[in-house]
């Protein structure tokens, strides 16, 4: 059976879900060809005649053909994602070819052994067939259903292949999408998830302040855009992230200065249980704070907030509400420049296998969703905190 998913057609179910389901829209950035390390999407597509059959990664995905064939191949890494959902989708956008080629239904095809993007138009891998989609409109996102597909790649019961994106006719057919490597990062490919998150999950924010974008250097997992690794942020600190002192206002331009105290503010509502006052400890100054307030950080939630500045301006013991000051961003302890290294984690445990982390949402997006992007060698991806501004 033809399918066709249309963003106002997932809204509108959205409203029948209970009301404590969170969608979230998860957008990975683009690594380097370089990097061969923590890739967050394979895509790319290959025909049968022409560029050698070889696969092909630009800023476009294909599905059709004149007489020749081609198709889409796309692969999300979905480690650290949400454990399990109750609706998965994928999006693409639509744009004109330019020519006078229409628009084609396709299949989409589960592969079932892996596959790279080195692979030629003879070595592809074997598929099953999964469902049928009818062709939608160009300059819209079009929608394909991956729910059983994504929970069967998390659960283990599937090996991640991904999907592949076959054409019905090759009459001059054409559907062209953006791909992960389009300069226009709001329309590169996404999943959408819709999940119920464990009760006592924060609703966290930014742990800087509001109403600035701030720059992400290292990703959950350890890695970055230059394809760097850090084991600081993997094991029990899997779940944690850099942020930079780097800073943007709604203009463009830098609001504070390194030199600035720039405040490190509350993630959520918490209560203090660590302070540490030694400069020399490898976390530098840092706080914790106890998200279901037991004081207790081997039940629940917990957020760390590591080498700050100076002295924190907290004490353990003491109840906060989110954005309340804990301190200033710094550089003590084994760090390596002036950054915030901020972690969640849950029954004291920040590790990848917690699955409850994997439905936290920090200012509308994944952990996960807090990715670093490259270009002319540097970081260049920022982030608007939505938490206190200060």
């Amino acid at each position: 059976m033809k399918k066709h998913l249309t963003l106002s057609t997932l809204l509108c179910l959205l409203i029948s879900l209970p009301l404590e389901a969170v969608t979230v829209y998860y957008q990975p950035t683009p690594y380097p060809s370089s990097v061969t390390s923590g890739i967050h999407l394979a895509d790319g597509w290959i025909t049968n005649i022409y560029y050698g059959k070889t696969f092909m990664q630009d800023d476009r995905l294909q599905i059709g053909g004149w007489g020749d064939n081609y198709r889409t191949y796309i692969k999300f890494d979905t480690k650290g994602l949400p454990a399990s959902v109750s609706s998965a989708t994928l999006w693409l956008y639509s744009y004109p070819r330019g020519d006078a080629s229409t628009l084609v239904n396709f299949d989409v095809w589960r592969p079932t052994p892996d596959w790279t993007t080195s692979m030629t138009w003879a070595g592809q891998p074997a598929v099953q067939y999964v469902a049928s989609y009818a062709a939608g409109s160009v300059n819209s996102w079009w929608g394909v259903d991956l729910t059983s597909l994504y929970n069967n790649w998390r659960s283990g019961a599937l090996g991640n292949y991904g999907i592949r994106m076959d054409p019905w006719t090759t009459n001059n057919n054409f559907d062209v999408f953006r791909s992960s490597r389009y300069a226009g990062s709001g329309y590169r490919p996404q999943l959408g998830l819709t999940f119920n998150q464990p009760a006592g999950t924060p609703n966290l924010k930014i742990p800087l302040p509001g109403n600035l974008s701030w720059l992400v250097t290292t990703e959950t997992g350890g890695w970055d855009c230059l394809g760097l690794y850090d084991s600081a942020h993997d094991g029990s600190n899997w779940f944690s992230i850099d942020f930079s002192w780097r800073n943007l206002n709604a203009g463009g331009n830098q609001e504070y200065a390194m030199s600035d105290d720039i405040p490190v503010i509350a993630a959520a509502a918490g209560r203090v249980v660590a302070v540490n006052n030694d400069p020399n400890h490898p976390n530098g100054y840092y706080v914790v704070l106890d998200h279901d307030s037991d004081g207790n950080v081997a039940t629940g939630f917990s957020t760390r907030y590591l080498h700050l500045k100076n002295v924190p301006s907290v004490s353990v013991g003491q109840n906060l509400i989110q954005g309340d000051l804990l301190g200033y961003m710094g550089n003590t302890g084994q760090s390596s420049g002036q950054h915030l290294h901020f972690g969640v984690r849950y029954n004291n445990d920040g590790s990848v296998s917690r699955s409850e982390i994997t439905y936290a949402v920090m200012s509308s997006r994944l952990l996960k969703g807090f990715q670093t992007e490259c270009s002319g060698g540097d970081y260049v991806r920022y982030y608007l905190s939505d938490n206190r501004a200060y």
